[in-house]
């Protein structure tokens, strides 16, 4: 067999292996590196119609000190949250020991970004580490009760190279503005921006 054959037939083995691997880690990180930094956006995690609230955005005070690091989406019981972007599921984490109603999903876009899905409480997932999301597919489904004050709620958060970062420059236009209208049409402590986020930078994407 010439070089030229031996290489054609490296190849081909190399595309059926990756097709045979399109649910797996190894096409996981192919796609991973593919995706660039510079086409990211983040769409609704979750159908304009079903929110029923957004409380708390970036930066607003929290009654424990410090600043909120994302932004709250409240939703009835039962409903249904959705991927935002494309990733990789990296992790799945408890976030209260005793009860286990809560649950952070992370969602690894490309190494740069990573996207937190906290529900609290949780219902139902529908994923699990390791398998890749596209736009629209399902993560789970938010609770029906809550010991905390601030109900049921999706805790949704970006990271930068593993720093929480503000979420609102990312997010596509109409999203954005519908996030703005709901959080503004209630009111809202007087502590707290008038915007999503307390961002000085960021509040043209307002206008």
């Amino acid at each position: 067999m010439s070089t030229v054959q031996l290489k054609t037939s490296f190849l081909l083995l190399l595309i059926l292996f990756l097709f045979a691997c399109e649910k797996g880690p190894l096409f996981n990180v192919i796609a991973d590196e593919e995706r660039s930094s510079l086409h990211f956006v983040i769409d609704t995690p979750i159908e304009f119609d079903q929110i029923v609230d957004i409380r708390a955005g970036w930066g607003v005070p929290r009654p424990e000190g410090g600043q909120h690091n994302g932004i709250d989406i409240h939703a009835n019981a039962g409903t249904k949250f959705i991927a935002s972007s494309p990733g990789i599921i990296i992790s799945v984490e408890d976030t209260q020991s005793v009860t286990k109603s809560n649950k952070n999903v992370f969602i690894m876009y490309n190494s740069e970004y990573i996207l937190l899905y906290g529900f609290e409480p949780v219902k139902e997932l529908a994923v699990a580490v390791g398998q890749n999301v596209r736009p629209g597919d399902t993560i789970g489904y938010i609770g029906g009760s809550t010991a905390k004050s601030d109900g049921i709620h999706l805790h949704f958060g970006l990271m930068k190279n593993n720093e929480y970062i503000c979420p609102i420059p990312y997010l596509k236009e109409e999203v954005r503005k519908k996030f703005n209208e709901i959080y503004r049409s209630k009111p809202r402590p007087s502590n707290y921006p008038k915007n999503l986020c307390n961002c000085a930078e960021h509040q043209h994407l307002f206008d």
